[in-house]
């Protein structure tokens, strides 16, 4: 039996195939950690059967729903779903390593605004759906679009109402952008799960919608030119191993 960690992550036709801030908050924290892993690529009609493959309950056990991140830890004999969670776990399975979560740093990790994040993925979901293989890509589509009630593109077409989503992501980045001021992360010189969250999800933005795009390049002069400053400190930790 390997004795590597898997991280269980979804393809895309994307270079190096990797997408989701999720499962890149999950790659974060390995990379920063320099713990060894392999990446094992599931479609997303084929996440519930390995759910039951690793025993794991779902997600959301209501519904039920299976996402990824997973990951499995053959040290431990471990299969851990949720990035938080996994985060959580590495920090305890592996003090030694960085801590994604230091002393006194957990009420900064819950920065998410739910507005601007649903103003979010609006714009995204119809942009990821088109970057993933054919049968995730049917899969996603047919998910998304009963859950909204409409087509992806139907989400934020191009005009005022994309605007406005435009607008209420970029007031959350800048609510962001002051926990920044004068830092180089959210603690200061310590790097924690908030940066990594934060990384994520620009990271999703800047390899979706692409880097020679106006829309990011306009994400690039926000708050500054912040956000471009502060993604290429990822850049060592945005490596995909497979």
């Amino acid at each position: 039996m390997s004795d590597l960690i898997t991280l269980y992550d979804i393809p895309s036709q994307l270079p190096e195939q990797a997408w989701s801030p999720n499962v890149w908050k999950a790659r974060f924290s390995l990379n920063l950690k320099g713990l060894k892993y392999k990446t094992v690529w599931v479609e997303f009609p084929d996440i519930e059967a390995l759910y039951k493959q690793l025993s794991l309950e779902p997600t959301e056990p209501r519904v039920p729903k299976y996402t990824l991140p997973v990951i499995h830890d053959p040290s431990t004999n471990r299969a851990i779903s949720n990035s938080v969670e996994i985060a959580r776990y590495l920090d305890a399975t592996y003090p030694a390593t960085t801590l994604l979560f230091p002393p006194g740093s957990e009420a900064l990790q819950g920065i998410e605004d739910r507005n601007a994040f649903e103003s979010l993925q609006y714009i995204m979901l119809p942009i990821t759906c088109v970057n993933l293989n054919p049968v995730s890509e049917t899969y996603y589509r047919r998910t998304r679009e009963t859950r909204y009630g409409k087509r992806l593109e139907e989400l934020s077409p191009i005009g005022l109402q994309r605007e406005e989503h435009w607008k209420r992501v970029q007031e959350a980045f800048g609510v962001v952008a002051s926990l920044l001021e004068g830092k180089k992360f959210v603690l200061g010189d310590t790097i924690s799960f908030a940066d990594v969250t934060i990384a994520s999800w620009v990271l999703w933005i800047k390899r979706s919608i692409g880097a020679q795009s106006q829309e990011w390049k306009d994400i690039e002069e926000w708050n500054g030119g912040r956000w471009s400053t502060y993604i290429a400190q990822f850049k060592e930790y945005e490596k995909v191993i497979v």
